[in-house]
């Protein structure tokens, strides 16, 4: 993917990936998790979302319209990547939200 991308922060568990969203909006943190789905072995649940400061939570539900869409999912795609690569044979699960697929994010 010849896309630009954010600069990663990979945590030690490399299933938490950090980086920070930059447009009209501002700087926002945001968070991809990629976490193990409970009772199917090798199969794992992708979020995306801001992290909440108050929280100390990512939070997939939030939308904050940064204008940076195509930068923000190749640096998901360059997360899931890293991702694979330590962990070969894995299936990502991922879902987006329902306001992104009947057009109503920009």
């Amino acid at each position: 993917m010849n896309q630009e991308k954010y600069d990663l922060l990979i945590d030690d568990d490399c299933q938490t990936y950090q980086f920070i969203s930059e447009g009209p909006h501002g700087k926002i943190r945001k968070m991809i998790a990629i976490k193990p789905i409970s009772g199917i072995e090798g199969y794992y649940n992708l979020s995306l979302g801001d992290w909440n400061e108050l929280t100390r939570k990512l939070d997939d539900s939030a939308i904050s319209n940064n204008l940076d869409t195509v930068k923000v999912l190749s640096t998901v795609a360059e997360a899931v990547g890293s991702f694979l690569a330590a962990n070969p044979g894995a299936v990502i699960f991922a879902s987006g939200s329902i306001l992104l697929e009947i057009g109503c994010i920009k």
